[in-house]
């Protein structure tokens, strides 16, 4: 009987220090699910197929009518600019007052809950950050990954603020390029790589998201 009561509180002791264990790890970002997504977002034009409005959380897209109706839950945007082709703006990015009479309207002068959020631009050719981006697994790896792209981005060739970031808003990103991003009210990380991109005011860019929320 002895035996058999020690043996339980083994057990007991076991299964206590593995869910200690999952909470310390959940906590701290280990068991954050990536959630990944090949998404097609619209430019500003009133004719585009899709629409242009990201919540990262659920990797879902909604068009500039439909992210008003769930404002909180919009990360960033995408738009095309004839000399700056394609951007991407958190919510809380004043450039929206220059994409047209519709987002100016709506989202800049109207929207109330417009989420703040850091982009940084990293060139496609970069294979030490192409080679991140594959291995990203877990929460943790986007984390690591944002760190090490803001604290590089500046040193960088040729660099410039509003192509590269980290800022609000991104330009003149091309196919291959790789897209960083933190949320700063949601606490969202994601890394998108550009696979695809037609231009225009009713175009399209496809990006290969990976995302993670926090807690």
């Amino acid at each position: 009987m002895r035996l058999l009561n020690n043996n339980k509180t083994i057990a007991l002791k076991v299964i206590t220090g593995i869910a200690i264990y999952c909470a310390f790890a959940i906590s701290n970002g280990y068991g954050q699910k990536v959630v990944k997504e090949t998404i097609v977002m619209g430019a500003q034009g009133t004719s585009a197929a899709e629409g242009g409005f990201l919540d990262l959380q659920q990797l879902k897209l909604y068009d500039v009518n439909m992210a008003t109706l769930n404002q909180g839950g919009i990360d960033l945007a995408y738009t095309y600019g004839k000399n700056t082709g394609i951007n991407f703006m958190s919510p809380s990015s004043t450039a929206f007052k220059s994409f047209g009479q519709r987002y100016r309207e709506i989202v800049f002068e109207k929207w109330n809950d417009k989420n703040k959020g850091t982009l940084i631009a990293i060139e496609g050719g970069n294979k030490e950050m192409r080679k991140a981006y594959r291995k990203v697994k877990s929460r943790d790896d986007l984390i690591e990954l944002y760190k090490k792209a803001a604290g590089e981005v500046v040193m960088r060739e040729g660099y410039n603020r509003l192509r590269h970031g980290p800022g609000a808003r991104i330009t003149r990103l091309k196919i291959g390029d790789l897209v960083v991003f933190r949320s700063v009210d949601r606490d969202i990380y994601a890394i998108g790589q550009i696979v695809n991109h037609e231009d225009g005011y009713s175009g399209s860019v496809t990006v290969d998201w990976k995302a993670a929320a926090g807690n």
